[in-house]
């Protein structure tokens, strides 16, 4: 099905912009992307989901094509839903869906509590959430200017490749390396398609640069948990059984702390959508049928 490109224009001139389906006035995914890629980059699992939903993915700031500005997550989510309820207004769905992974799955959240009428339900793949202990930790590092030693992403981010003589060398290096373990070829194709651009040489470059993706990284959500306990629509959280340790407990207690918020554990990584796009597909479908 097609998709149309999205330019939005929200607070202080910022172009929040991504793609959106044309407008069928079914119910509406709305779908925010991870760390350092874009929205495109899960199109071969979204591509499933659109066959039952109309599509909105918006490029968070900083990545893909959106405005390159220094925001936090706060401000980023708050952002997003500005953008999102503009497009609202044009497509006005039968209902708004939210789905977000990884930092996406935390902006969700963060504006599925701030503005509890917006979504249904929310489904959260992957969110990277903090064990409370893990956040006091984050704080205390970033007033000592220690966060680069203490957070095991902070400096591997800043020393990322970001550029190449071309697409095919980047895919080749990119295959299998790392994040990109076990991706289909749809998957790293639709990566080197959208998360990449020419550069000034000729070659190709990163979208998000490594600082961008790095000052996420080292930086935490303000009021994560109370988020949490208070958010009012239906959240499930699908999470990687390989992921990160400190994101599984994050969720397991955030189950416990709140019926509104539930779990379920998939094969794979962070990354599991990337590595069976259509079994992800199924996951959410299942998640925002049980929650509707």
């Amino acid at each position: 099905m097609k998709l149309l490109p999205v330019e939005q224009t929200v607070d202080a001139g910022i172009t929040i912009r991504g793609w959106r389906s044309e407008g069928s006035g079914r119910a509406l995914l709305f779908f925010l992307h991870g760390n350092g890629f874009c929205g495109p980059v899960y199109l071969p699992m979204l591509r499933e989901l659109q066959k039952d939903f109309d599509l909105l993915m918006l490029d968070i700031p900083g990545h893909g094509v959106s405005d390159s500005i220094d925001v936090n997550w706060n401000q980023a989510a708050e952002l997003m839903h500005q953008a999102l309820t503009r497009q609202l207004q044009v497509l006005a769905p039968t209902a708004t869906f939210g789905v977000g992974h990884s930092l996406g799955g935390v902006l969700t959240l963060l504006s599925a509590y701030r503005h509890p009428h917006t979504f249904k339900s929310i489904v959260l793949l992957d969110p990277v959430l903090f064990p409370q202990r893990l956040l006091l930790l984050m704080r205390a590092a970033k007033l000592l200017k220690l966060t680069p030693l203490i957070h095991p992403l902070v400096r591997p981010t800043l020393k990322r490749r970001r550029q190449w003589s071309g697409a095919d060398s980047a895919r080749e290096y990119l295959r299998g390396r790392k994040i990109y373990a076990g991706w289909t070829d749809d998957a790293l194709q639709a990566y080197v398609d959208y998360a990449l651009q020419g550069d000034v040489d000729g070659g190709v470059e990163l979208r998000c640069h490594p600082k961008t993706e790095a000052r996420y990284f080292a930086t935490v959500p303000q009021g994560l948990w109370k988020a949490l306990r208070g958010v009012a629509c239906q959240t499930r959280c699908i999470m990687g059984e390989d992921s990160f340790p400190f994101a599984l407990e994050a969720v397991r207690k955030a189950a416990l702390a709140t019926s509104n918020i539930t779990s379920t554990i998939v094969p794979g990584g962070h990354c599991y959508m990337q590595q069976s796009p259509l079994v992800a597909a199924r996951h959410i479908r299942a998640a925002i049928e049980s929650g509707s």
